[in-house]
């Protein structure tokens, strides 16, 4: 029986599950979730992933949740090439990677610069206040001017979340390319779940126009354009963008508050 994949285009998690799908040649049914209408929220979904998130993978009768692990169980649970390194130091460098995504670059980090670059249109204010970690804009902060005043006005995300946020990522770039200059992949000479992992990631600083955080990274930008020219990526990634209008949003917005965001960085 074919795995059947609940997700979404533009998730970052859900996109780290299609590649580890694609990697291992998995054929598999989908059930898209429209989380701008809430289906991530219905009675039926919520059975199924009780804190109403995707993607969710249905694999027999089994119901597996939350993406790091579900890659893991992909490679465990399907023939095709192996994703988990061989050796327990190897398997451990790629779990700590993956750890690090869960312990802080999605979220807060990832959702405070997509929410606030993008302007997440149709995302007022009462739901980010509705958040757990993610800081609003407060009294006691001195008020952003321009391009970044106008998006932390829109959102309500403070200019104080969106400095951790950068500053998150650009630690972890740093941890990369120090990692990558000693080895091809970031568990060590073998692709694996970690760079299936990061793939989404970098894409979403990408469509953010954050690319200057690794300009002066040539191992991250090396190893992410052969993550990209893999046969898995397109598929899995940007193929599967949507609504169309979001990447828009996040390009023309991220041009427009680049500058201030990496002054606020330096």
């Amino acid at each position: 029986m074919k795995p059947v994949l609940y997700h979404h285009g533009m998730s970052v998690c859900a996109a780290k599950v299609r590649m580890a799908l694609a990697e291992k040649g998995v054929d598999w049914d989908g059930q898209y979730i429209d989380i701008r209408a809430g289906q991530q929220r219905t009675p039926e979904y919520l059975a199924l992933n009780p804190k109403g998130v995707v993607p969710t993978l249905v694999h027999s009768d089994d119901v597996i949740v939350e993406s790091t692990v579900i890659c893991e169980y992909i490679d465990d649970a399907f023939d095709g090439p192996g994703l988990i390194p061989d050796s327990a130091t190897a398997r451990a460098r790629m779990r700590q990677w993956a750890k690090r995504i869960d312990d802080g670059l999605h979220f807060p980090a990832t959702a405070a610069l997509t929410f606030a670059i993008a302007g997440r249109p149709g995302l007022p204010k009462a739901v980010v206040r509705r958040v757990p970690g993610m800081k609003m804009a407060v009294d006691a902060e001195p008020p952003a001017d321009g391009a970044l005043g106008n998006l932390v006005e829109a959102t309500g995300i403070s200019t104080t979340t969106l400095v951790a946020a950068l500053r998150a990522f650009d630690k972890a770039l740093a941890d990369m390319e120090t990692c990558l200059a000693g080895a091809a992949w970031l568990a060590g000479d073998a692709f694996s779940l970690a760079d299936i992992s990061y793939a989404p990631y970098l894409t979403r600083l990408d469509c953010l126009q954050l690319q200057w955080l690794w300009d002066e990274r040539p191992a991250v930008a090396d190893w992410y354009q052969r993550v990209r020219a893999r046969p898995s990526y397109a598929p899995s990634i940007t193929d599967c963008f949507d609504p169309p209008g979001e990447i828009e949003a996040m390009e023309t917005n991220g041009r427009e508050v680049g500058p201030v965001l990496r002054g606020m960085l330096a």
